[in-house]
């Protein structure tokens, strides 16, 4: 699901169950980080947290909650 939306992964720690993964910006957009940490619920359930980071010059937390919202709701609506 992360490379289909652009990303690469840059890091996986399977000890600490998280991925790191980044998008170049192009044109008018920036350099996106997004992590993901990866935590069991039960035999049914993950949990995923997802935060994200945009470089750019002017830190906009709104901008970074929108990413972070937007990558949530394909987490959820992802059909393998």
């Amino acid at each position: 699901m992360i490379k289909k939306q652009g990303y690469e992964i840059e890091k996986i720690d399977l000890n600490e169950t998280i991925v790191l993964a980044y998008r170049d910006g192009k044109w008018f957009s920036q350099k996106q980080h997004v992590l993901f940490q990866i935590s069991t619920m039960d035999d049914e359930h993950t949990r995923v947290d997802v935060t994200a980071t945009i470089d750019s010059k002017t830190k906009s937390e709104e901008a970074e909650e929108v990413l972070e919202e937007k990558i949530v709701s394909s987490i959820y609506h992802f059909k393998p």
